[in-house]
């Protein structure tokens, strides 16, 4: 499904299902994992969902959220357990979003904890969608070099 999942991310299911969409991807050093509360009736377990076409930058943390189809996560972003980021929206790098939060969609949060800085401009949207295009045709490159030699790679770049 052209999704893809880079060096060194972890993605922990022991709690609840993990599931991601097509042509997300999930950069290096991410963390994702299910979460379980105890709440007054007992414990309620809180799974990963990611959809399609999704960016989540690197060294991000999710907790057992909800990132909607077209949405971005800014590099050291994290997402709290229970929290929605909506179809279309973004997270800045480096933001806190809080367990149980919604970000609204075509919007863009920032912050600790993450507030609405603003409405995402027309470019901005577009370049959402953009930016997973353009990891999955990066994994394209990674995946066909897959087999070869880290010297064998630096020759083909010139490097040597």
């Amino acid at each position: 499904n052209k999704s893809t999942v880079f060096y060194g991310a972890v993605i922990r299911g022991e709690r609840a299902p993990v599931t991601i969409g097509a042509n997300t991807n999930v950069q290096d050093g991410t963390s994702i994992h299910t979460t379980s509360s105890t709440v007054q009736a007992g414990s309620q377990d809180h799974p990963v969902s990611i959809g399609s076409n999704v960016t989540i930058g690197h060294q991000c943390s999710l907790h057992g959220c909800t990132i909607e189809d077209g949405a971005m996560i800014g590099m050291g972003a994290t997402i709290g357990m229970g929290a929605v980021v909506e179809q279309g929206a973004m997270v800045a790098a480096g933001a806190v979003v809080e367990d149980g939060c919604r970000v609204k969609r075509g919007e863009i949060y920032g912050g600790n904890p993450a507030k609405p800085l603003r409405s995402l401009k027309e470019d901005e949207s577009k370049w959402l969608i953009g930016s997973a295009e353009a990891y999955a045709e990066l994994a394209k490159g990674h995946a066909a070099r897959g087999g070869m030699s880290a010297r064998d790679i630096a020759k083909e770049k010139g490097f040597m």
